[in-house]
């Protein structure tokens, strides 16, 4: 059961962003393509059944490029990664230091669905990237 409040599953969302950037700097910046992978952890006492997760974005100059993903059943306590991955590009206009905003919508097939906001930092400060590939 979907459900965010105190019956059934309840869901918190642990965001694990991979960054797949230009020059390959490490920082979520102007430009980039973003590869968003986004782990979900049932905190209730039923199992959800099998997620189809649609990713959107809230922030003007953000592109999703890929929005639908999947997540397997996730039991009690438990979690689960979305596949394939989101992605997303940022408009090389958007100014470093902007908060991307996103909106996680997940659905059952059964039970109403579930909106999560998501958000990710983007500049110098932003400590969201999961991987770096590249030289200094």
């Amino acid at each position: 059961m979907l459900d965010r409040r105190s019956r059934g599953a309840a869901l918190s969302l642990q965001v694990t962003p991979t960054v797949r950037d230009t020059p390959n700097d490490g920082v979520i910046g102007p430009g980039d393509q973003l590869d968003l992978t986004l782990a979900v952890k049932n905190n209730g006492s039923s199992d959800t059944g099998s997620l189809q997760g649609t990713l959107t974005s809230l922030t003007t100059g953000v592109t999703i490029t890929q929005g639908a993903s999947s997540y397997v059943n996730i039991s009690p306590a438990a979690s689960a990664s979305n596949n394939p991955v989101f992605k997303a590009t940022v408009d090389k206009s958007l100014p470093c230091g902007t908060t991307l905003k996103f909106n996680l919508r997940l659905t059952n097939g059964t039970d109403p669905p579930v909106d999560i906001p998501v958000t990710i930092d983007t500049g110098a400060g932003s400590a969201a990237f999961q991987s770096y590939n590249g030289t200094p």
